[in-house]
């Protein structure tokens, strides 16, 4: 449960500050700049976290399935398994196309300072930083803007439908 709240606290930091950088700051100002780092620190932050509750989930059962039809066990299971898909990608993707390392994780590097680059891109792909950095940029940019927010007001629907509709418990199990 508390991994589930820290991801999504940073995912809703993570949002907060790349949609404050685009409204609110102009490119090259310090504020765009502290935005853009607390974004990546976010990102960078839900990533060792994802890592964490996938390998939690893997060593402990779930709970219980509620009672529910068929089909919102299988909408849930496909649902939650996009999510999942998608909060690994985003700062995986994120990472790969930074430009410049964070300000706040001084101890990881920029991904194309990193052996792993130059084996993985320049050797094995054949593509240059820039070509790497637009594709990148895209899958996280659509991922971003576009996949993602409606899962989350999936998910988030569904257990107030659950909390508030069917009165079933669910949200009990959710918090401490």
């Amino acid at each position: 449960m508390a991994l589930h709240w820290v991801v999504a606290l940073l995912i809703l930091g993570s949002y907060s500050s790349i949609y404050f950088r685009q409204l609110f700051t102009t490119k090259g100002t310090p504020e765009n700049a502290t935005a853009l780092q607390i974004h990546i620190a976010c990102g960078l932050s839900i990533g060792g976290f994802v890592i964490l509750r996938i390998a939690w989930r893997l060593m402990n059962r779930p709970p219980a399935p509620l009672a529910v039809p068929a089909w919102q066990h299988l909408s849930a299971r496909m649902s939650h398994g996009l999510l999942y898909l998608f909060i690994i990608a985003m700062p995986f993707s994120g990472y790969g196309a930074a430009k410049r390392p964070s300000a706040y994780f001084t101890f990881v590097p920029a991904f194309r300072d990193t052996a792993l680059y130059k084996w993985l891109v320049t050797d094995t792909l054949g593509l240059s930083w820039s070509a790497w950095e637009k594709s990148l940029d895209f899958v996280h940019s659509v991922t971003g803007a576009y996949l993602l927010w409606p899962l989350i007001a999936l998910h988030t629907a569904a257990a107030l439908y659950h909390q508030f509709a069917l009165r079933n418990g669910l949200m009990r199990r959710m918090w401490f």
